[in-house]
Formats: structure tokens, sequence, C-alpha cells
């Protein structure tokens, strides 16, 4: 195998593994933009409530609303980086599949 046909495939790579980095979820957005909606204005308005009524129900419904958002948030950051954990899985391959079958001047792929 020629320099030139491997430093292209790693170019190639290089440029695969720049995009994953830039890789998101599109439900991982959604869940992490509604989570961080329901958490920060949720809890916001809900207080207002609160203060306005002097009723308890307004801060268990912020607890509520904290209670939701949050761990709504967290699974849209989970999901945006699974995307990119499994994207840079397969970079890897591409690099084992260089690194094992494409050095080998008998084998060609």
């Amino acid at each position: 195998m020629n320099e030139q046909s491997v430093k292209e495939k790693m170019k190639a790579i290089e440029n695969e593994f720049l995009k994953a980095e830039g890789a998101k979820s599109l439900s991982g957005e959604a869940c992490r933009w509604i989570g961080a909606f329901l958490a920060i204005f949720g809890t916001l308005i809900s207080l207002g409530i609160a203060y306005e009524t002097a009723d308890r129900r307004g801060l268990t419904a912020s607890l509520i609303f904290l209670g939701c958002g949050l761990p709504l948030t967290a699974i849209g950051s989970v999901a945006t980086s699974n995307k990119k954990i499994a994207k840079a899985v397969l970079i890897q391959a591409q690099l084992t599949k260089i690194i094992h079958f494409d050095s080998d001047s008998n084998s060609a792929v």
C-alpha cells in the first residue's frame, strides 16, 4: 500500500472525527431544551403563584417542575453523548481496519 493512499485515508478519518465531535441527536437536543424549559420557567411561574397566593401547593409544584425538568435535561444530554460515542466507535473501527488490513502489502481491502 502506498504512502499517499494511507495519508488520504487518515485525512478522511480525521475529517470524520471532527464531524463526530459535533454530532448531535435531534431527539436528545429536543429533550434537553424541553427539560430546561420545564425546570426554569415552570419553577419560576409556580414560585410566583406561590408567592402571590401564599399557598404551599405552589412550592410543591415548583419542586415537581424541577423534578421533571432536570432529569429530562440529563436524558437529552445522555442521548447526545451516546450518538457521539457511536460515531467515535465507527471511526475506531475504520482505524483498526487500516492498521491491521491495509498495512499488509499482501492484503488489499
